[in-house]
Protein backbone atom coordinates (compact mmCIF):
# COMPACT_ATOMS: atom_id res chain seq x y z
CA UNK A 1 0.00 0.00 0.00
CA UNK A 2 2.64 2.71 0.75
CA UNK A 3 4.52 1.39 -2.41
CA UNK A 4 1.21 2.25 -4.35
CA UNK A 5 0.79 5.60 -2.57
CA UNK A 6 4.63 6.66 -3.04
CA UNK A 7 3.92 6.08 -6.81
CA UNK A 8 0.72 8.07 -7.22
CA UNK A 9 2.86 10.75 -5.04
CA UNK A 10 5.45 10.64 -7.20
CA UNK A 11 3.15 11.19 -10.27
CA UNK A 12 1.21 14.09 -8.82
CA UNK A 13 4.36 16.14 -8.41
CA UNK A 14 5.73 14.69 -11.47
CA UNK A 15 2.59 16.17 -13.08
CA UNK A 16 2.25 19.51 -11.41
CA UNK A 17 5.89 20.14 -12.35
CA UNK A 18 5.48 18.97 -16.00
CA UNK A 19 2.18 21.57 -16.28
CA UNK A 20 4.65 24.59 -14.72
CA UNK A 21 7.03 23.62 -17.12
CA UNK A 22 4.83 23.31 -20.09
CA UNK A 23 3.57 26.68 -19.05
CA UNK A 24 7.11 28.26 -18.83
CA UNK A 25 7.58 31.96 -19.77
CA UNK A 26 10.04 32.26 -23.00
CA UNK A 27 8.81 35.78 -23.61
CA UNK A 28 12.28 37.66 -23.96
CA UNK A 29 12.12 41.25 -22.24
CA UNK A 30 9.09 40.06 -20.15
CA UNK A 31 7.75 42.38 -17.56
CA UNK A 32 6.18 40.81 -14.20
CA UNK A 33 3.20 42.23 -12.86
CA UNK A 34 3.58 41.59 -9.24
CA UNK A 35 7.48 42.55 -8.83
CA UNK A 36 7.63 45.66 -11.28
CA UNK A 37 10.32 44.10 -13.07
CA UNK A 38 11.62 42.71 -16.07
CA UNK A 39 12.16 39.16 -15.49
CA UNK A 40 15.55 37.57 -15.89
CA UNK A 41 16.40 36.65 -19.23
CA UNK A 42 18.76 33.18 -20.13
CA UNK A 43 22.55 33.94 -19.46
CA UNK A 44 24.90 34.11 -22.44
CA UNK A 45 27.42 31.70 -21.08
CA UNK A 46 30.34 33.59 -21.28
CA UNK A 47 29.43 37.11 -21.82
CA UNK A 48 29.94 38.72 -18.45
CA UNK A 49 31.70 38.13 -15.52
CA UNK A 50 28.94 36.15 -13.60
CA UNK A 51 27.99 32.76 -11.46
CA UNK A 52 26.23 31.31 -14.43
CA UNK A 53 24.36 28.53 -12.46
CA UNK A 54 23.18 30.96 -9.85
CA UNK A 55 22.27 33.16 -13.57
CA UNK A 56 20.00 29.58 -14.93
CA UNK A 57 18.51 29.02 -11.43
CA UNK A 58 16.76 33.26 -11.35
CA UNK A 59 15.71 32.43 -14.76
CA UNK A 60 14.28 29.46 -14.03
CA UNK A 61 12.89 30.93 -10.83
CA UNK A 62 11.67 33.89 -12.88
CA UNK A 63 9.98 32.02 -15.50
CA UNK A 64 8.57 28.74 -14.29
CA UNK A 65 4.68 28.19 -15.11
CA UNK A 66 2.03 29.63 -12.57
CA UNK A 67 4.56 31.91 -10.80
CA UNK A 68 2.65 34.60 -10.33
CA UNK A 69 -0.96 32.21 -9.17
CA UNK A 70 1.48 30.63 -6.79
CA UNK A 71 2.79 33.96 -5.21
CA UNK A 72 -0.44 35.48 -4.85
CA UNK A 73 -1.89 32.08 -2.99
CA UNK A 74 1.14 32.16 -0.90
CA UNK A 75 0.44 35.77 0.47
CA UNK A 76 -2.74 35.13 0.50
CA UNK A 77 -2.79 32.51 2.64
CA UNK A 78 -0.39 34.00 4.83
CA UNK A 79 -2.62 37.13 5.48
CA UNK A 80 -6.18 35.44 6.30
CA UNK A 81 -4.37 32.25 8.83
CA UNK A 82 -1.70 34.50 10.39
CA UNK A 83 -2.33 38.20 9.84
CA UNK A 84 1.05 38.32 7.80
CA UNK A 85 2.14 40.21 4.91
CA UNK A 86 4.76 37.68 2.74
CA UNK A 87 5.49 40.11 0.30
CA UNK A 88 8.89 41.32 -1.56
CA UNK A 89 7.80 45.22 -1.75
CA UNK A 90 4.73 45.32 1.45
CA UNK A 91 4.82 45.13 5.15
CA UNK A 92 1.72 45.51 7.50
CA UNK A 93 1.83 48.12 10.18
CA UNK A 94 -0.35 49.11 12.92
CA UNK A 95 -4.04 49.47 12.40
CA UNK A 96 -4.61 48.34 8.88
CA UNK A 97 -1.53 50.60 7.30
CA UNK A 98 0.51 49.15 5.04
CA UNK A 99 4.35 50.66 4.29
CA UNK A 100 7.37 49.80 1.99
CA UNK A 101 9.29 46.83 3.05
CA UNK A 102 10.95 48.22 5.99
CA UNK A 103 14.80 49.82 4.97
CA UNK A 104 17.83 49.15 7.25
CA UNK A 105 18.67 52.80 8.40
CA UNK A 106 22.44 52.81 7.97
CA UNK A 107 23.85 55.60 5.70
CA UNK A 108 26.52 55.90 3.84
CA UNK A 109 28.45 59.25 5.45
CA UNK A 110 30.87 58.82 2.08
CA UNK A 111 27.66 58.35 -0.37
CA UNK A 112 26.29 61.48 1.14
CA UNK A 113 28.83 63.90 1.09
CA UNK A 114 29.20 62.63 -2.45
CA UNK A 115 25.74 63.20 -3.31
CA UNK A 116 25.57 66.87 -1.83
CA UNK A 117 28.65 67.62 -3.42
CA UNK A 118 26.75 66.45 -7.05
CA UNK A 119 23.87 69.21 -5.94
CA UNK A 120 26.73 71.74 -5.29
CA UNK A 121 28.12 71.18 -8.87
CA UNK A 122 24.73 71.01 -10.22
CA UNK A 123 23.73 74.53 -8.61
CA UNK A 124 26.54 75.95 -9.59
CA UNK A 125 26.58 75.38 -13.29
CA UNK A 126 22.79 76.54 -13.30
CA UNK A 127 23.77 79.65 -11.29
CA UNK A 128 26.60 80.11 -13.55
CA UNK A 129 23.74 80.62 -16.39
CA UNK A 130 21.49 82.24 -14.39
CA UNK A 131 19.01 79.90 -14.05
CA UNK A 132 17.49 79.42 -10.72
CA UNK A 133 18.04 75.70 -9.07
CA UNK A 134 15.81 74.33 -6.92
CA UNK A 135 16.58 70.65 -4.78
CA UNK A 136 12.89 69.57 -4.19
CA UNK A 137 12.87 66.62 -0.88
CA UNK A 138 9.67 64.54 -0.04
CA UNK A 139 9.22 62.70 3.38
CA UNK A 140 8.68 58.68 3.13
CA UNK A 141 5.40 57.31 4.63
CA UNK A 142 7.39 56.13 7.33
CA UNK A 143 8.55 59.67 8.15
CA UNK A 144 5.37 60.74 8.03
CA UNK A 145 3.31 58.02 9.36
CA UNK A 146 5.90 56.94 11.97
CA UNK A 147 3.02 56.27 15.01
CA UNK A 148 1.77 53.66 12.50
CA UNK A 149 5.01 51.85 11.53
CA UNK A 150 5.05 48.01 12.87
CA UNK A 151 5.81 46.93 16.56
CA UNK A 152 9.58 46.00 17.33
CA UNK A 153 10.94 48.52 14.13
CA UNK A 154 12.34 51.76 15.63
CA UNK A 155 12.50 54.85 12.45
CA UNK A 156 15.14 57.12 13.97
CA UNK A 157 15.34 59.23 10.98
CA UNK A 158 18.98 59.68 11.32
CA UNK A 159 19.85 59.57 6.98
CA UNK A 160 17.38 62.09 6.61
CA UNK A 161 18.76 64.52 9.26
CA UNK A 162 22.04 64.39 8.25
CA UNK A 163 21.11 64.92 4.67
CA UNK A 164 19.01 68.15 5.92
CA UNK A 165 22.11 69.22 7.96
CA UNK A 166 24.60 68.63 4.87
CA UNK A 167 21.94 70.08 2.55
CA UNK A 168 22.15 73.43 4.81
CA UNK A 169 25.96 73.50 5.44
CA UNK A 170 26.44 73.12 1.50
CA UNK A 171 23.74 76.14 0.86
CA UNK A 172 21.88 74.18 -1.33
CA UNK A 173 18.55 75.86 -2.59
CA UNK A 174 16.07 73.12 -1.33
CA UNK A 175 12.32 72.59 -0.34
CA UNK A 176 11.48 69.94 2.50
CA UNK A 177 8.08 69.13 2.01
CA UNK A 178 8.37 66.76 5.66
CA UNK A 179 7.27 68.97 8.09
CA UNK A 180 4.47 69.87 6.08
CA UNK A 181 3.39 66.64 5.28
CA UNK A 182 3.36 65.47 9.49
CA UNK A 183 1.27 68.48 9.97
CA UNK A 184 -1.16 67.71 7.35
CA UNK A 185 -1.41 64.21 8.23
CA UNK A 186 -2.54 64.58 11.80
CA UNK A 187 -6.62 65.51 10.08
CA UNK A 188 -5.80 64.91 6.08
CA UNK A 189 -4.86 61.75 4.57
CA UNK A 190 -1.68 62.39 2.42
CA UNK A 191 -0.83 59.02 1.98
CA UNK A 192 -2.94 56.66 1.77
CA UNK A 193 -3.60 54.10 4.26
CA UNK A 194 -2.84 51.04 2.12
CA UNK A 195 -3.26 51.55 -1.20
CA UNK A 196 0.49 53.16 -3.14
CA UNK A 197 2.05 52.19 0.32
CA UNK A 198 5.06 53.57 -1.21
CA UNK A 199 4.24 57.47 -2.17
CA UNK A 200 1.77 60.32 -1.23
CA UNK A 201 -1.92 60.43 -2.71
CA UNK A 202 -2.97 63.16 -4.63
CA UNK A 203 -3.58 65.48 -1.61
CA UNK A 204 -0.29 64.66 -0.54
CA UNK A 205 1.16 65.74 -3.92
CA UNK A 206 -1.34 68.64 -3.98
CA UNK A 207 -0.07 70.25 -0.81
CA UNK A 208 3.59 69.71 -1.61
CA UNK A 209 3.90 71.39 -4.90
CA UNK A 210 2.31 74.46 -3.69
CA UNK A 211 5.51 74.42 -1.44
CA UNK A 212 7.42 74.00 -4.27
CA UNK A 213 5.43 76.55 -6.50
CA UNK A 214 5.40 78.98 -3.90
CA UNK A 215 9.69 78.96 -4.10
CA UNK A 216 9.63 79.50 -7.75
CA UNK A 217 7.43 82.59 -7.42
CA UNK A 218 10.96 84.27 -5.49
CA UNK A 219 12.01 84.01 -9.13
CA UNK A 220 9.08 84.20 -11.40
CA UNK A 221 6.16 86.44 -9.49
CA UNK A 222 3.79 85.19 -12.08
CA UNK A 223 3.45 82.11 -11.08
CA UNK A 224 0.30 81.08 -8.91
CA UNK A 225 0.05 78.03 -6.88
CA UNK A 226 -3.06 75.32 -6.64
CA UNK A 227 -6.12 76.05 -5.40
CA UNK A 228 -9.02 72.94 -4.69
CA UNK A 229 -10.57 75.01 -6.79
CA UNK A 230 -8.16 74.13 -10.12
CA UNK A 231 -9.21 70.63 -10.11
CA UNK A 232 -12.35 67.85 -10.14
CA UNK A 233 -11.87 66.06 -6.88
CA UNK A 234 -13.29 62.81 -6.80
CA UNK A 235 -12.35 59.56 -5.30
CA UNK A 236 -11.76 56.18 -6.74
CA UNK A 237 -12.45 52.53 -5.40
CA UNK A 238 -9.26 50.32 -5.07
CA UNK A 239 -9.28 46.57 -4.78
CA UNK A 240 -5.92 45.33 -4.74
CA UNK A 241 -2.31 47.00 -4.18
CA UNK A 242 -0.25 48.62 -6.90
CA UNK A 243 1.67 45.62 -8.92
CA UNK A 244 0.23 42.79 -6.55
CA UNK A 245 -2.52 41.35 -6.57
CA UNK A 246 -2.60 41.42 -2.86
CA UNK A 247 -6.67 42.34 -2.56
CA UNK A 248 -7.86 45.48 -0.19
CA UNK A 249 -11.26 47.73 -0.27
CA UNK A 250 -9.99 51.61 0.18
CA UNK A 251 -11.14 54.42 -1.52
CA UNK A 252 -8.25 56.94 -2.58
CA UNK A 253 -8.49 60.94 -3.34
CA UNK A 254 -8.09 61.94 -6.91
CA UNK A 255 -7.82 65.24 -8.72
CA UNK A 256 -8.08 66.20 -11.95
CA UNK A 257 -6.60 69.47 -13.49
CA UNK A 258 -9.71 71.39 -15.38
CA UNK A 259 -7.56 73.18 -17.71
CA UNK A 260 -5.78 70.17 -19.15
CA UNK A 261 -7.36 70.91 -22.61
CA UNK A 262 -4.63 73.36 -22.76
CA UNK A 263 -1.93 71.46 -21.94
CA UNK A 264 -0.40 69.04 -25.29
CA UNK A 265 2.48 66.86 -25.02
CA UNK A 266 5.52 66.87 -27.74
CA UNK A 267 6.86 63.67 -26.18
CA UNK A 268 7.02 61.85 -29.35
CA UNK A 269 9.32 64.34 -31.25
CA UNK A 270 11.88 63.59 -28.41
CA UNK A 271 11.59 59.79 -28.36
CA UNK A 272 15.68 59.70 -29.43
CA UNK A 273 16.82 61.36 -26.15
CA UNK A 274 19.02 59.07 -23.99
CA UNK A 275 17.83 57.35 -21.05
CA UNK A 276 18.85 55.03 -18.58
CA UNK A 277 17.19 51.61 -19.49
CA UNK A 278 15.71 51.15 -16.07
CA UNK A 279 14.53 54.83 -15.99
CA UNK A 280 12.60 55.64 -19.14
CA UNK A 281 9.93 58.33 -17.91
CA UNK A 282 9.52 61.57 -20.23
CA UNK A 283 7.60 64.28 -21.07
CA UNK A 284 7.45 67.52 -22.76
CA UNK A 285 4.49 69.54 -22.15
CA UNK A 286 3.44 73.27 -23.48
CA UNK A 287 0.48 75.45 -21.73
CA UNK A 288 -1.14 76.85 -24.79
CA UNK A 289 -2.50 79.70 -21.93
CA UNK A 290 0.45 80.43 -20.67
CA UNK A 291 1.80 84.24 -20.42
CA UNK A 292 5.08 85.34 -21.06
CA UNK A 293 6.71 85.99 -17.75
CA UNK A 294 6.25 81.69 -17.19
CA UNK A 295 9.25 79.88 -17.06
CA UNK A 296 10.18 76.80 -19.00
CA UNK A 297 11.44 74.23 -16.56
CA UNK A 298 13.28 71.61 -16.70
CA UNK A 299 12.13 69.01 -13.72
CA UNK A 300 14.24 65.63 -12.79
CA UNK A 301 11.69 64.04 -11.14
CA UNK A 302 11.13 60.23 -9.26
CA UNK A 303 8.07 58.06 -8.26
CA UNK A 304 6.54 61.03 -6.64
CA UNK A 305 6.12 63.01 -9.37
CA UNK A 306 5.94 60.64 -12.19
CA UNK A 307 2.35 60.87 -12.86
CA UNK A 308 1.05 63.68 -11.20
CA UNK A 309 1.89 66.44 -13.92
CA UNK A 310 -1.38 67.64 -13.33
CA UNK A 311 -0.19 69.93 -10.20
CA UNK A 312 2.55 71.88 -12.16
CA UNK A 313 1.78 71.79 -15.98
CA UNK A 314 -0.94 74.86 -16.14
CA UNK A 315 1.65 76.93 -13.56
CA UNK A 316 4.12 77.18 -15.95
CA UNK A 317 4.59 77.54 -19.59
CA UNK A 318 6.64 74.36 -20.50
CA UNK A 319 7.17 71.31 -18.28
CA UNK A 320 9.59 68.86 -19.38
CA UNK A 321 10.18 66.52 -16.96
CA UNK A 322 12.99 63.52 -16.90
CA UNK A 323 12.74 60.35 -14.89
CA UNK A 324 15.73 60.77 -12.59
CA UNK A 325 17.97 59.15 -10.71
CA UNK A 326 20.80 57.34 -13.40
CA UNK A 327 19.45 59.95 -15.53
CA UNK A 328 20.52 63.18 -14.12
CA UNK A 329 24.26 62.11 -13.87
CA UNK A 330 24.07 63.02 -17.37
CA UNK A 331 22.55 66.71 -16.12
CA UNK A 332 24.00 68.79 -18.74
CA UNK A 333 22.90 66.81 -21.78
CA UNK A 334 19.22 67.50 -20.62
CA UNK A 335 20.34 71.26 -19.79
CA UNK A 336 21.45 71.70 -23.69
CA UNK A 337 18.90 70.25 -25.26
CA UNK A 338 15.83 72.18 -23.14
CA UNK A 339 17.59 75.49 -22.15
CA UNK A 340 15.68 76.24 -19.32
CA UNK A 341 14.31 79.03 -17.36
CA UNK A 342 14.42 76.99 -13.92
CA UNK A 343 15.85 73.55 -12.87
CA UNK A 344 14.56 71.61 -10.46
CA UNK A 345 15.94 67.99 -9.39
CA UNK A 346 12.67 66.12 -7.13
CA UNK A 347 13.43 62.83 -5.02
CA UNK A 348 11.94 61.21 -1.74
CA UNK A 349 13.89 60.54 1.11
CA UNK A 350 14.37 56.68 0.52
CA UNK A 351 16.03 56.72 -2.99
CA UNK A 352 18.75 58.85 -1.69
CA UNK A 353 21.37 56.37 -1.81
CA UNK A 354 23.65 54.81 -4.44
CA UNK A 355 20.84 52.09 -5.32
CA UNK A 356 19.03 55.12 -7.05
CA UNK A 357 22.35 57.60 -7.87
CA UNK A 358 26.04 55.92 -8.62
CA UNK A 359 28.68 57.00 -6.60
CA UNK A 360 31.40 56.49 -9.08
CA UNK A 361 29.39 58.65 -11.67
CA UNK A 362 28.46 61.56 -9.25
CA UNK A 363 32.13 61.54 -8.32
CA UNK A 364 33.83 61.72 -11.44
CA UNK A 365 30.92 64.38 -12.97
CA UNK A 366 33.02 67.16 -15.24
CA UNK A 367 30.43 70.07 -16.04
CA UNK A 368 31.75 72.57 -18.32
CA UNK A 369 32.45 76.64 -16.81
CA UNK A 370 29.70 78.55 -17.96
CA UNK A 371 30.70 80.42 -21.70
CA UNK A 372 31.17 83.57 -19.43
CA UNK A 373 33.42 82.90 -17.34
CA UNK A 374 35.89 83.44 -20.32
CA UNK A 375 35.04 86.75 -20.75
CA UNK A 376 38.20 88.47 -20.11
CA UNK A 377 40.21 85.72 -22.42
CA UNK A 378 41.46 87.58 -25.30
CA UNK A 379 39.17 86.54 -28.49
CA UNK A 380 40.30 85.17 -31.72
CA UNK A 381 38.29 84.93 -35.11
CA UNK A 382 39.56 82.18 -36.70
CA UNK A 383 39.05 81.63 -40.52
CA UNK A 384 39.11 78.18 -40.81
CA UNK A 385 35.92 76.68 -41.16
CA UNK A 386 35.24 73.54 -39.16
CA UNK A 387 33.43 70.30 -39.52
CA UNK A 388 30.83 69.25 -37.47
CA UNK A 389 29.51 65.93 -37.92
CA UNK A 390 25.98 65.31 -36.86
CA UNK A 391 22.42 63.28 -37.24
CA UNK A 392 18.73 64.47 -36.49
CA UNK A 393 16.38 62.02 -35.04
CA UNK A 394 13.23 63.87 -34.31
CA UNK A 395 13.83 67.41 -32.84
CA UNK A 396 17.40 66.21 -30.94
CA UNK A 397 20.50 66.50 -33.20
CA UNK A 398 23.36 64.64 -32.08
CA UNK A 399 26.95 66.37 -32.99
CA UNK A 400 30.59 65.04 -32.91
CA UNK A 401 33.71 67.07 -34.02
CA UNK A 402 37.20 64.45 -34.47
CA UNK A 403 40.61 65.53 -34.65
CA UNK A 404 40.30 69.44 -35.04
CA UNK A 405 39.62 71.01 -31.17
CA UNK A 406 42.87 68.54 -29.59
CA UNK A 407 44.16 71.33 -28.03
CA UNK A 408 41.05 72.81 -26.49
CA UNK A 409 39.91 73.00 -22.84
CA UNK A 410 36.79 73.61 -23.43
CA UNK A 411 34.35 74.12 -26.46
CA UNK A 412 31.03 75.37 -27.09
CA UNK A 413 28.65 75.95 -29.93
CA UNK A 414 26.58 79.06 -30.29
CA UNK A 415 24.09 80.19 -31.73
CA UNK A 416 22.03 83.56 -30.97
CA UNK A 417 21.75 83.34 -27.34
CA UNK A 418 21.35 79.33 -27.03
CA UNK A 419 24.69 78.42 -25.91
CA UNK A 420 25.77 74.33 -25.94
CA UNK A 421 28.45 72.73 -24.46
CA UNK A 422 30.54 70.11 -26.01
CA UNK A 423 31.93 67.31 -23.97
CA UNK A 424 35.10 65.25 -24.75
CA UNK A 425 33.83 61.78 -25.42
CA UNK A 426 36.32 58.35 -26.34
CA UNK A 427 39.39 60.17 -26.78
CA UNK A 428 40.72 63.77 -26.49
CA UNK A 429 40.47 64.43 -30.12
CA UNK A 430 36.42 64.04 -29.76
CA UNK A 431 33.95 66.67 -28.73
CA UNK A 432 30.30 65.31 -28.76
CA UNK A 433 27.15 67.47 -27.86
CA UNK A 434 23.13 67.45 -28.52
CA UNK A 435 20.99 70.18 -28.91
CA UNK A 436 16.93 70.76 -29.77
CA UNK A 437 17.00 71.36 -33.08
CA UNK A 438 13.61 73.39 -33.46
CA UNK A 439 15.39 76.19 -31.14
CA UNK A 440 18.85 76.40 -32.53
CA UNK A 441 19.80 77.48 -35.59
CA UNK A 442 22.53 76.19 -36.79
CA UNK A 443 23.13 78.26 -39.93
CA UNK A 444 24.23 80.98 -37.22
CA UNK A 445 26.34 78.49 -35.59
CA UNK A 446 29.74 79.65 -33.98
CA UNK A 447 32.03 77.51 -32.63
CA UNK A 448 33.96 78.90 -29.53
CA UNK A 449 37.33 76.79 -28.36
CA UNK A 450 39.18 77.60 -25.00
CA UNK A 451 42.85 77.28 -24.56
CA UNK A 452 43.03 78.41 -20.50
CA UNK A 453 47.37 78.05 -21.06
CA UNK A 454 47.21 81.05 -23.89
CA UNK A 455 43.86 82.71 -22.38
CA UNK A 456 42.68 82.93 -25.66
CA UNK A 457 39.01 81.92 -26.45
CA UNK A 458 39.03 81.23 -30.95
CA UNK A 459 35.78 81.84 -32.65
CA UNK A 460 35.44 79.62 -35.52
CA UNK A 461 32.57 79.27 -38.52
CA UNK A 462 31.24 75.84 -38.61
CA UNK A 463 30.45 73.51 -41.66
CA UNK A 464 27.26 70.82 -40.63
CA UNK A 465 27.97 67.14 -42.49
CA UNK A 466 25.35 65.03 -42.16
CA UNK A 467 26.19 61.11 -40.99
CA UNK A 468 24.23 57.66 -40.79
CA UNK A 469 25.78 56.59 -37.69
CA UNK A 470 26.65 58.77 -34.73
CA UNK A 471 27.49 57.33 -31.65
Amino acid sequence: MMKIIRIVFVLVISCIIGICLLNFNFEPNSISEIDNRELADFPIPGAEDMDYTEAVDNYVSDRIGFRTEAIDAFTWLNDKLFGEMIHPTYTYGKDGYIFFKMPDEDYDIAWMDAFIEFLVDIQTYCEERDVPFIFWLDPAKITVYSEYLPNGYNYTGAGLSYLIQRLDEAQINYVNTTNLLIEKSKSEQVFNIKYDAGHWNDLGAFYATNTVLEKMQEYFPGIHQNTFEDFNRTTEHVTSLMVSHFPIDEEIPVFQNIQEGNIISLKNDYSALKLNKNYRNIDVLLNTKATEDLPKVLFFQGSYMNGRRKFLESRIKEYDSIHNYENILNFDYYFNIFQPDCVIFETAEYTVNGNYFDYETMQNVDFNPALSHFDLYKENEASDVINILYQENGNITDVCLEGQVAEADYAYLKSGDIIVDLKKGKSEEEYTASFDNTIFETQKTTLILINNSSEIKSVYPVAWVPTEVLD
